[in-house]
């Protein structure tokens, strides 16, 4: 199950994305790719891509959220 936070891979570069939002059956998600990607003539960072849920993997080595430490 992907939450809301989780990093995953870029369905478009292969770079590292965040999940965003996740519908509410769960089937679909956006993820925001860090990354640059050219659109046009115009590179632009920080593109959101809706995708299913089922085509994205999580990346093993930012799984992890980031949590305060007291």
């Amino acid at each position: 199950m992907i939450d809301v936070g989780d990093y995953v891979v870029c369905p478009v570069c292969g770079g590292k994305a965040r999940v965003v939002y996740v519908s509410r059956d769960g089937k679909r998600c956006i993820v925001k790719c860090l990354q640059r990607h050219i659109h046009g003539l115009r590179s632009i960072r920080g593109l959101c891509f809706l995708v299913d849920c089922s085509e994205v993997k999580r990346n093993e080595r930012y799984l992890s959220k980031p949590t305060k430490l007291m």
